[in-house]
């Protein structure tokens, strides 16, 4: 199970946060996704989803 700084499961509030996303008709989309540090959204295809990465403790970016 994943927690966020304030003790929340963030898998679970990704899963919450697009529960209800559905595509609009005749489109194509991504489903939301839980990597392990960011919830990113649905994203319609053939474009790309940008996030800045959040700053993580001890996480080593080498």
């Amino acid at each position: 199970m994943d927690l966020d700084a304030n003790g929340n499961n963030t898998q679970e509030f990704c899963d919450i946060q697009y529960k209800r996303f559905v595509a609009p008709y005749g489109e194509f989309w991504c489903n939301p996704v839980w990597d392990s540090l960011l919830c990113w959204p649905p994203t319609k295809a053939s474009t790309t989803a940008k996030q800045r990465c959040p700053f993580v403790d001890a996480f080593d970016t080498t």
